[in-house]
């Protein structure tokens, strides 16, 4: 049909801001949403969720560096 991903063509880090009104598990969703494949948004989403709750700082506000590989939030990287 000649359709391709669009998450193919994505680039490897997007930049997401987690805005007060937003529950952490809803910032996760919308970053894994512009870069993992829809098979795998789920479990990531839930790792990231459970990362940024143990990391103990809120990413509100924040500007989130997310990639395929990890998460760069508060200048800390961690891995997806």
């Amino acid at each position: 049909t000649g359709l391709h991903s669009r998450i193919a063509e994505a680039p490897e880090e997007q930049a997401i801001t987690a805005y007060p009104q937003e529950h952490f598990m809803d910032t996760a969703n919308k970053a894994v949403s512009k870069i993992m494949p829809i098979a795998e948004q789920g479990k990531k989403a839930l790792n990231m969720y459970k990362m940024m709750v143990k990391a103990g700082k809120s990413p509100i506000g924040a500007v989130l560096k997310v990639s395929k590989r990890s998460l760069k939030m508060n200048g800390k990287e961690w891995p997806l």
